[in-house]
C-alpha cells in the first residue's frame, strides 16, 4: 500500500476566495475547529450555490470530506467518485435514478466543492485513502465504486490498495489511465493530452484561486489550446443545477460554477507529476497487455521488499521465520490484488491467518457485540483457525504456504515458497527432492488445482557461487509438468539483496537477474490462468474482469448464501 505521510501546509487569507453572498440554507455547519493547513468551506462561503439534496461534511481526519447521500440504506451501497474539475453535484441529476437501485454516496474530493482544499497535499495516493476512510467510517458497509476521468482512476485506486472487503465492484468511467502521468509505462503522458488546459488554469487562476484572473484564462485560451480541443471543452462544461436539479445557464463569459469550486492546484498537482508520482499506473494495475500477446501478470515488487526489510533490519536473516513469512504474504497479497477474494486467499491480510471463508461470512453478519465474542475466541481454537494450512495430499499430509480454498470447491490453489540465503549448492539437491515429491503428492489428489513453486535466493549467489545459481535455474526448470501429471503447474526463482552495511537496510528484488521463463510474472500468469481455465466464467469474474480489461456480464457464482452485506 502506498505511504501517505501528513504535514503541514500554509493557510490562505479569505480575500482569495471568490465572493457572492451565499444563500444556501442547506449549507453543512462544520465546527469551528480548522484543520492545520487546510482551507475549509467556511473560508470561501461566498463560492456556492444550492442544490436539491442535502449536504453533510465528513470529518476524516486530515480533511473534511462534503458529500450528498439519497436512497435507502436497505440497498446496496454505492460510491460516486467525481472528475478533476467537478463537485458531487456533476451527479445530481443521476441520482434519483440510481436510488432505485441503490443508496447513493457523492463526494467532493479534497480540493473540490466544500470538501478542504489541502495546499500542497494532492497525490492519488492521499485522495484513496481520503475514500478508505469515508467508506470506513460514513458508509460503513461494503460498497461499489464508481469514478470518471479522474475519479476513475481513484476507483482504479481502490480496486487495487482499498481494505479487503471494502469493494464489491468498480466502474472506471474513461479514466486517463496512464495517459494522467508525466512518464507512463504505455501511451501518451499528460504532456501530450490535457496538459495545455491544466497548465492554463494553474497559471492564470493560481493555487487556491490565488490569481484569479478569469479574463487571462479565455484570453490565453484562444491563443495557446487548439480549437477542436476548445470546442470538446466547450461541450463538457458543467453547469452548476439549480435546487431543484435543473442545470442552470450562465452567460458564457462567466466563471463555470464548478471551476469556482475547485482549486487550481488539483491542475498543477497532475500537469507536473506530483499527483501520480508515488501511485504507478502500471503497478497498481496488475495485468500488461500487448497487441497479439496473451496478457502477463506484473508483481508488484516494492511491495515484496518492504515486507522483506523488516526481518532483515531487525536481525532476523534466516531462511524460516518471518522472513519466509514475508514472502508468503507477499504472495498472497499479489492473488488478491489480482481479483481472488480476500477472505479465500490465505494467509489472510488479517488475524486469524486461516479462516474458512464460510465463518468470515458469518462474523460479518453478526452483530457487533458477538462478533467480537467469536472472533476473541477464535483466536484459542486452532482447529478452527489454526496457524498454517496443512492440506491432506495423495500419501501424506503437507504444509502449505498459501491457499485459495472453500469446502464447496475444495483447494484451487496450492503454492510452497523456499529461501535460500547462503550454501546455496550445498543444500540444493535435496531441496530438489523434497519439491518434486511434494508436487507428486498434491497434485495426485487435487489434479485439477493450481500447483506453483516459488523459490527466493539471495543474489550473491550469482558471483559467489555461479555454479549453483545455473543448478539453481536447472531445478525450476524440471520442477515443471512436462505432461506426466508429476511437476508443478508453475514454478519461479526470484532474487532480492540488501545492503549488510547499512543500519536500515532495504531489500531490493531483481527479478531481470533470471531468465524469463523462471521470472515471477510468468509464474503469477500461468497459476491465475490454470485457475480460471478450469473454473466457468461466473466463478472469480472479477479476476478475468481485471485480467482481460473489459466488462463481463456475468453475476458472481456464490453457493455461500445471501449475498454480500445481507443482514442475518
Amino acid at each position: 500500500m502506498p505511504n501517505h505521510l501528513s504535514g503541514p501546509s500554509g493557510r490562505l487569507d479569505q480575500e482569495r476566495n471568490l465572493t457572492t453572498n451565499d444563500t444556501d440554507p442547506q449549507r453543512p455547519q462544520p465546527d469551528q475547529r480548522h484543520h492545520v493547513g487546510g482551507l475549509e468551506a467556511d473560508d470561501r462561503a461566498g463560492t456556492f450555490v444550492p442544490h436539491s439534496l442535502p449536504e453533510t461534511l465528513a470529518d476524516l481526519g486530515e480533511i473534511r470530506m462534503n458529500y450528498a447521500t439519497t436512497g435507502p440504506a436497505n440497498l446496496p451501497a454505492l460510491l460516486l467518485i467525481p472528475s478533476q474539475t467537478e463537485s458531487w453535484w456533476g451527479y445530481e441529476q443521476a441520482m434519483a435514478r440510481l436510488a432505485e437501485h441503490f443508496q447513493v454516496y457523492a463526494v467532493d474530493l479534497r480540493g473540490q466543492g466544500r470538501s478542504t482544499w489541502a495546499p500542497g497535499r494532492y497525490t492519488l495516493d492521499l485522495m484513496g485513502n481520503d475514500l478508505v476512510r469515508f467508506i470506513d467510517l460514513v458508509i460503513a458497509r461494503p460498497t461499489i465504486v464508481s469514478g470518471l476521468s479522474s475519479g476513475g482512476v481513484l476507483s482504479a485506486w481502490l480496486s487495487a490498495y482499498a481494505k479487503p472487503g471494502q469493494v464489491r465492484g468498480a466502474v472506471w468511467e474513461d479514466p486517463p489511465l496512464f495517459a494522467s502521468e508525466l512518464h507512463p509505462a504505455c501511451g501518451p503522458s499528460i504532456g501530450q493530452g490535457m496538459d495545455q488546459v491544466l497548465t492554463l488554469w494553474s497559471t492564470w487562476l493560481g493555487d487556491q484561486w490565488s490569481v484569479g484572473d478569469w479574463a487571462g484564462v479565455q484570453a490565453a485560451a484562444r491563443q495557446q489550446i487548439p480549437a477542436w480541443l476548445g470546442a470538446g471543452l466547450q461541450a463538457m462544461a458543467i453547469r452548476a443545477p439549480d435546487s431543484d436539479g435543473a442545470a442552470q445557464q450562465p452567460p458564457p463569459s462567466g466563471i463555470p460554477q464548478n471551476l469556482k469550486e475547485y482549486d487550481p492546484e488539483w491542475a498543477r498537482a497532475f500537469s507536473t507529476g506530483s499527483a501520480s508520482a508515488s501511485c504507478d499506473h502500471a503497478r497498481m494495475l496488475p495485468w500488461t497487455h500487448q497487441r497479439a500477446e496473451p496478457p502477463v501478470y506484473g508483481p508488484d515488487y516494492d511491495l515484496l521488499g518492504r515486507l522483506l526489510s523488516l526481518p532483515i533490519a531487525a536481525g532476523a536473516v534466516s531462511e524460516s521465520g518471518s522472513f519466509a513469512g514475508g514472502i508468503d504474504a507477499w504472495v498472497a497479497s499479489e492473488f488478491r490484488r489480482a481479483g481472488f477474494n480476500a477472505d479465500e486467499v490465505w494467509p489472510r491480510a488479517t488475524r486469524p491467518r486461516v479462516l474458512p471463508r464460510d465463518l468470515v461470512v458469518l462474523l460479518d453478519k453478526l452483530p457487533a457485540a458477538p462478533r467480537a465474542e467469536l472472533s476473541k475466541r477464535l483466536a484459542n481454537l486452532p482447529a478452527v483457525a489454526p496457524v498454517d494450512a496443512r492440506v491432506l495430499g495423495r500419501a501424506y499430509e503437507k504444509q502449505v504456504d498459501v491457499v485459495i480454498a472453500r469446502w464447496d470447491r475444495g483447494p484451487e490453489l496450492l503454492v510452497s515458497t523456499k529461501a535460500q540465503l547462503s550454501s546455496f549448492g550445498k543444500n540444493l539437491p535435496n531441496r530438489f527432492e523434497e519439491a518434486y515429491g511434494d508436487a507428486g503428492n498434491l497434485r495426485g489428489r487435487y489434479p485439477l488445482a493450481a500447483v506453483g513453486y516459488f523459490f527466493v535466493q539471495r543474489a550473491t549467489i550469482t558471483t559467489a557461487e555461479p555454479d549453483a545459481f545455473e543448478r539453481s535455474v536447472d531445478m525450476i526448470r524440471k520442477l515443471r509438468d512436462t505432461g506426466d501429471a508429476n511437476g508443478y503447474t508453475a514454478t519461479a526463482l526470484l532474487l532480492v539483496d540488501w545492503d549488510t552495511g547499512n543500519c536500515s537496510p532495504t531489500v531490493t528484488a531483481q527479478p531481470d537477474l533470471v531468465p524469463e521463463d523462471v521470472q515471477p510474472a510468468q509464474f503469477f500468469t500461468r497459476l491465475i490462468d490454470r485457475i480460471l481455465t478450469v473454473t466457468p466464467v461466473a466463478y472469480h469474474v472479477a479476476v478475468r474482469e481485471r485480467r482481460e480489461h473489459r466488462d463481463i456480464p456475468v453475476t458472481e457464482a456464490d453457493s455461500g448464501g445471501e449475498p454480500p452485506g445481507a443482514a442475518l
